[in-house]
């Protein structure tokens, strides 16, 4: 499948002064690896993941700018909306107009809310849906993971003993769920967890400390 088949034959991009947006090919988009990035101006996890998304974008775009792009699918509720907060990304979009496109690809790839990012191969195929934890954890490593056709997080099966922590990976070896001890850090602006593996291996500034697992 190309792009062009799975979003249309258009979509939108600023031009260079940033207050307008043209209608470009999606053919631009061939060969590249797409972050499609399912999100609201009415949702305020969005709205506070897009600053965060945006500042990684540009400051990995000269670089991976032939390999790698992401496009808007808005879920918002009306065109104004959508126009708003299009402003505040360095990204193409799908149009608005293409009535209920954002709900049929939601659809297609699972998406069960936002903020969500889906990272597609060249030819479309899923790479992951979990874009918005894997940037969260590694930033700009995020991208530069996706633009070479690699999703960042891996897993493993559990032992019979060992605890598996749902939502949590650890930030240096990116398994995820983490599984077994989990170590982090008491300070509420810090968000890093690791696994016992990677322990030994822990720089942060503040110790670390083990949670409890829970009772099963």
């Amino acid at each position: 499948m190309t792009f062009s088949e799975l979003l249309g034959e258009k979509l939108l991009q600023h031009n260079e002064s940033g207050n307008e947006s043209n209608e470009i090919s999606t053919n631009q988009l061939d060969g590249k690896t797409i972050a499609l990035y399912f999100s609201a101006h009415w949702c305020p996890p969005c709205r506070n993941f897009t600053p965060k998304l945006a500042e990684i974008f540009k400051e990995t775009h000269n670089e991976l700018k032939d390999k790698f792009d992401i496009v808007f699918i808005s879920c918002d509720e009306d065109q104004s909306s959508f126009d708003e907060y299009f402003k505040e990304m360095p990204w193409k979009a799908l149009p608005f107009s293409d009535g209920n496109s954002s709900t049929i690809l939601g659809e297609k790839f699972n998406v069960e809310g936002i903020p969500a990012l889906v990272v597609l191969s060249p030819t479309c195929d899923k790479i992951t849906a979990d874009g918005v934890e894997e940037i969260r954890v590694a930033s700009k490593k995020a991208l530069d993971q996706w633009s070479q056709g690699k999703r960042l997080f891996w897993s493993r099966e559990p032992r019979e003993d060992e605890y598996v922590w749902e939502d949590t990976a650890c930030s240096l070896c990116y398994l995820s769920p983490l599984i077994g001890s989990r170590h982090g850090c008491t300070h509420k602006e810090c968000n890093i967890d690791l696994c016992q593996t990677c322990l030994p291996n822990n720089k942060h500034e503040h110790p670390l400390v083990e949670y409890l697992m829970p009772k099963k």
